[in-house]
């Protein structure tokens, strides 16, 4: 390796060099692949990158981490990432879970709903990739070609529409690769056996990411009313906040909205208005859950459920975690705490 011209050391010097052939397959048709397609095929990568670009993908399902999207058409995606954007593409169903907001340009029929998936390591996975589960979004789509005259470019999927319609897992797709020619069935079927071995699933409850009900927050005709549960930080608090979700959806009452920041004294006493629970704010970062539920019920019933987590969780002071049951404050509070970016997290 030739030195530097100052004659030190630097540390990108030191890298290993990387033969990009190693990752790129291209010009698959009818393939179940580790990495990335060419049409009619399954795409899983179950890893975090801090970069990928789809072009000219049709008929394909992918799975993948952070991702720009080009020149695709009929293809499904999963992905959580910083930034998802699609451009010059048709006919696409992304279940994706995007930090900022996610963006189209030039594209149409594109179907966004929620991020749904879990296997063992994704977790750290998220750490590692600076991924906070309660700071993904899916609903504040940024149409860089809406016009006022033109029809929109985008839905939503229907709440009642379920993932495994349209998202394929490996333990799926083994009767599909069956038939072919033998040494097509041989190499896929190897490739499926690795990718099974992590044990991926789409189970709602299990998932990384929890479920969020964006439609309810959305439109404005859905009948019911809204609650604000807020986990201030202590020891077991995303479990808690999980558990707060599971017991409510068993009730009727639905996730529309997650954050996760550090906010500071004064933020807390402005939206709350109670210097107690600003004394919290120091602890660490706050869960905020915004809830949909029955009008004149899901206040009451997002208290039952935290009041009886704090009696069986021990949990002191038992205003870490604060209950707003009056609709309008809720929804009025939930803007304001969503209106902080993420970047203070």
């Amino acid at each position: 390796m030739p030195s530097s011209v100052d004659g030190n050391d630097h540390q990108w010097e030191k890298r290993k060099v990387v033969n990009p052939e190693l990752y790129l397959i291209s010009d698959q048709t009818g393939a179940v692949c580790g990495r990335l397609p060419g049409e009619n095929s399954y795409v899983f990568v179950y890893d975090y990158v801090n970069t990928v670009t789809i072009d000219d993908c049709s008929n394909c399902t992918i799975i993948f981490g952070p991702i720009q999207t080009r020149f695709c058409e009929n293809c499904t995606i999963l992905t959580a990432c910083q930034q998802f954007r699609v451009r010059d593409s048709k006919s696409i169903i992304a279940f994706i879970a995007s930090v900022s907001e996610p963006i189209i340009e030039t594209s149409s029929l594109i179907i966004f709903a929620p991020f749904q998936l879990f296997y063992p390591e994704l977790q750290d996975q998220f750490r590692a990739a600076g991924l906070n589960q309660f700071n993904c979004s899916y609903s504040s789509i940024h149409d860089f070609s809406a016009r006022s005259t033109s029809p929109v470019n985008y839905a939503f999927l229907p709440l009642s529409d379920d993932i495994s319609k349209h998202i394929r897992l490996p333990k799926d797709l083994e009767a599909e690769i069956s038939s072919g020619d033998n040494t097509v069935r041989i190499k896929a079927g190897e490739v499926l056996q690795r990718l099974k071995s992590v044990h991926a699933s789409l189970d709602a409850d299990l998932s990384t990411v929890p479920i969020t009900y964006a439609g309810l927050l959305i439109d404005g005709n859905v009948e019911g009313e809204f609650a604000l549960v807020g986990l201030f930080y202590h020891h077991f608090v995303e479990r808690h906040a999980r558990e707060v979700i599971k017991t409510l959806s068993t009730r009727s009452v639905y996730l529309v909205r997650t954050r996760s920041l550090q906010y500071s004294r004064e933020d807390i006493t402005r939206i709350f208005g109670d210097s107690t629970l600003a004394s919290h704010s120091l602890l660490g970062p706050m869960i905020t859950l915004q809830f949909q539920g029955p009008t004149g019920e899901v206040g009451r019933l997002c208290q039952a459920v935290v009041s009886d987590l704090v009696r069986r969780e021990s949990i002191k002071p038992t205003t870490l975690i604060h209950v707003t049951q009056d609709s309008l404050t809720a929804s009025r509070q939930a803007d304001m705490l969503a209106h902080f970016p993420v970047l203070r997290s």
